[in-house]
């Protein structure tokens, strides 16, 4: 049989490192890919998505952790959430903050509710940058491109409510090959059986 060894000094203190961790939310990421739209405004999406994957990776601040083999960080910060500015825009977080959901704690940062199991976090200085770019990307997400495109059909479904996504995301960012319903619509709107 087979026996684990021992967990590594360095195993341990990572563990412990992230047991009780929050997440940050930062808005770099999405100031670079802003900044980068903004300049290629008129670059096809097909050439402009790669070039700002591009830009950000070679813009973003990297963290090297303590103790860690592999490096690869999606903020500037410990546990830190980015937002993928180009699909969402600024992300719901500042809104959370502006209807008074996300409360300023002791620390000066903005906590989600207690009640939430997942721990995050948000700094003045973060929700303002967020806020500032939340104009330019009300019509310039990929997902606003698809609607132009949208298939006629596409409406009827949604006045049907039978897909699980409706109005939260166009056809484009379905998943290839799923129509993903919304089975319990289905099942009710059924005719009974005669």
């Amino acid at each position: 049989m087979y026996e684990f060894r021992p967990v590594t000094e360095r195993a341990w203190a990572f563990r412990e490192k992230v047991r009780e961790r929050r997440f940050r939310v930062d808005s770099e990421r999405s100031m670079i890919v802003t900044r980068f739209y903004a300049e290629h405004e008129n670059l096809i999406s097909v050439m402009r998505i790669p070039m700002t994957l591009k830009e950000a990776c070679e813009k973003m601040t990297i963290r090297v952790e303590d103790g860690e083999l592999l490096v690869a960080n999606r903020s500037r910060y410990f546990e830190g959430s980015s937002n993928q500015v180009e699909w969402n825009g600024p992300g719901w977080m500042p809104e959370a903050v502006e209807m008074g959901v996300w409360k300023k704690g002791e620390d000066g940062f903005y906590h989600n509710p207690p009640e939430e199991e997942l721990r995050a976090f948000i700094s003045q200085d973060d929700v303002d940058a967020l806020l500032s770019i939340r104009d330019f990307w009300k019509t310039r997400k990929i997902g606003d491109a698809a609607l132009a495109w949208e298939p006629a059909a596409y409406e009827e479904q949604r006045r049907l409510n039978v897909s699980s996504y409706n109005d939260r995301i166009a056809p484009m960012g379905f998943s290839y090959g799923h129509l993903i319903p919304s089975y319990k619509k289905i099942i009710a709107a059924r005719p009974p059986a005669s």
